[in-house]
């Protein structure tokens, strides 16, 4: 009998979640998930409507293609953890919206696997998602990156506490050969390694969790 298997890759805007979940080693611990994107949701449907992507929408056609993108792939996923399928979403984990489903999988005592890809300042993501605009992608204004910056992290610690295993890795580096820094990895509620070049706020965030024990 097959179970639940819910995957969250989550961090703030411009961590490079896609980019990180396409590549080994990451990418070797997702063979059999299907992931949802609404991102990606939103863009195919500004598409569908005859726009070329982000850049010539309007922003209240993109706002309601991300509502209904976000709503689709939140019912999806309900779907889908009732038929035990294995899935994952992508998230900045601004809000508490996919606190249902980490419910869900763990009351049908499913896996919750959690890939936190971090950044070390919300400086960072701004840089990042202002490059990504100037490729046609869409754009956040500054201070809503301030925001989910905080509000991610203070999310953190009880998506971890409720994983099955999750991992944290810093992708900060601006050299894209530079592979992301493991920051600290967790089982069944438990902080089993924590980098001690984690930065300040992420090492606040995983003190909620106490250290695995000593076997």
């Amino acid at each position: 009998m097959s179970l639940p298997e819910l995957w969250i890759v989550a961090g703030p805007n411009g961590a490079g979640k896609t980019t990180c979940v396409q590549k080994e080693p990451i990418s070797q611990l997702l063979p059999n998930v299907t992931f949802f994107n609404p991102d990606d949701r939103t863009l195919a449907k500004l598409r569908s409507h005859g726009f070329q992507g982000f850049h010539d929408a309007p922003a209240e056609v993109q706002e309601r293609s991300f509502i209904e993108s976000a709503d689709e792939v939140f019912a999806e996923l309900t779907e889908a953890i009732a038929g035990d399928v294995a899935v994952g979403v992508e998230t900045v984990l601004s809000t508490r919206k996919y606190c249902p489903l980490v419910d869900a999988v763990r009351v049908k005592q499913g896996f919750v696997g959690l890939i936190y890809v971090a950044l070390t300042s919300p400086m960072i993501a701004k840089e990042r998602v202002a490059a990504r605009v100037q490729r046609g992608g869409h754009g956040i204004p500054d201070e809503k990156i301030d925001q989910r910056w905080k509000r991610s992290l203070g999310h953190l610690p009880w998506f971890a506490s409720q994983a099955t295993a999750f991992w944290v890795i810093d992708n900060s580096s601006s050299d894209p050969t530079t592979p992301p820094v493991l920051l600290a990895t967790g089982k069944r509620g438990f902080l089993e390694y924590l980098n001690d070049v984690a930065f300040a706020e992420m090492k606040a965030a995983l003190s909620a969790l106490p250290m695995m024990p000593s076997p």
